[in-house]
């Protein structure tokens, strides 16, 4: 006799939780909204370290073309490399003392 013992009831197992997710399911959103939201954040900070990195390289590449400016303006303005350029048009540079003009 100590096998006949009544069988329990779970079926109310069953309801009790669907009860319970039905009951959280404005939490169940918030979680999904939370999983959304962690998603596109990671996917726009991907997004402006790309555009971080493009704007570094484009950087580093103005300066090295400013660089490369200032070295070619510098060289092109030394007295020699003037005197070199204007030696066709027949000028040239004198080794006389500069005249100074008094008026009185």
């Amino acid at each position: 006799m100590a096998l006949a013992r009544p069988l329990k009831d779970y079926t109310h197992v069953g309801t009790m939780m669907s009860d319970w997710i039905f009951g959280n399911i404005p939490f169940v959103f918030f979680i999904f909204f939370l999983g959304l939201i962690y998603i596109a954040n990671s996917n726009f900070a991907d997004k402006q370290v790309r555009q971080i990195q493009a704007l570094e390289k484009e950087i580093k590449d103005l300066k090295w073309r400013y660089n490369e400016a200032k070295a070619n303006v510098m060289l092109s303005t030394k007295q020699s490399e003037i005197e070199k350029r204007v030696e066709p048009f027949g000028l040239r540079a004198t080794n006389q003392r500069t005249k100074r003009i008094v008026v009185k």
